[in-house]
């Protein structure tokens, strides 16, 4: 696909070159008919809670899920219980262990 596009634009540079006026339109209508399958980037990734220390390393990563629904092992509530909420970022969330 990357190939493609370069070669339509490399012919229509071409064209603008041997005098015609730059335009686009060859490039436009080579495109249209092409059906790019749009994809839910954030619906597939997992997402974490992280923990991380003051230094920046991360401590622990928790699945959200499980942070969600209350279901962490007994050490996740105990890093947890030590650790402030930073943010939340494109659905992760972060924390910091003092």
């Amino acid at each position: 696909m990357k190939t493609l596009l370069l070669n339509l634009m490399l012919m229509a540079s071409v064209e603008a070159e041997a005098g015609s006026i730059e335009n686009y339109d060859l490039l436009l209508k080579e495109l249209a008919p092409m059906e790019i399958p749009a994809t839910d980037v954030v619906g597939e990734r997992r997402q974490f809670v992280h923990i991380f220390d003051l230094e920046g390393n991360m401590v622990k990563e928790i699945d959200k899920d499980d942070f969600i629904e209350n279901t962490m092992e007994s050490s996740d509530y105990e890093t947890l219980a030590q650790s402030e909420y930073m943010f939340s970022y494109i659905g992760d969330i972060y924390f910091i262990k003092n």
